[in-house]
């Protein structure tokens, strides 16, 4: 698993410093580079190719991949639900949950009260 953190991470890093070194540069009309909408195909490719560089890299780690132990469960919607319910049974789960699901109502409330201010 080491190696597949290190060529991700490596390629990750990699991937910005390349697009904005030769990829992403400024024109006359548009200095600032992340602006000029004609580097965006040519990013968009690149793109692509470090998606299938990274997978190609880390395809002949798959056999050692974790397996799963015995037989799985057929999939099924209730199944779905059982899971749910068994997750927020978890007090600390469903306490997390529980404030995330409360942050991210009033960060909504707030971003549309910012926008019916400013418009």
């Amino acid at each position: 698993m080491t190696y597949r953190y290190a060529v991700c991470r490596s390629i990750g890093a990699m991937f910005p410093l390349f697009v904005f070194s030769f990829v992403m540069l400024g024109s006359e009309s548009e200095p600032l580079r992340q602006l000029n909408s004609d580097s965006y195909p040519l990013m968009a490719f690149c793109a692509a190719i470090a998606a299938i560089l990274t997978t190609l890299l880390t395809r002949k780690e798959i056999p050692h991949l974790r397996q799963p132990a015995g037989e799985q469960d057929k999939f099924h919607p209730f199944l779905v639900l059982k899971e749910m319910g068994r997750a927020l049974g978890n007090k600390q789960f469903s306490l997390i949950f529980v404030i995330v699901l409360i942050s991210s109502a009033i960060g909504g409330v707030l971003v549309n009260i910012d926008i019916y201010m400013t418009t």
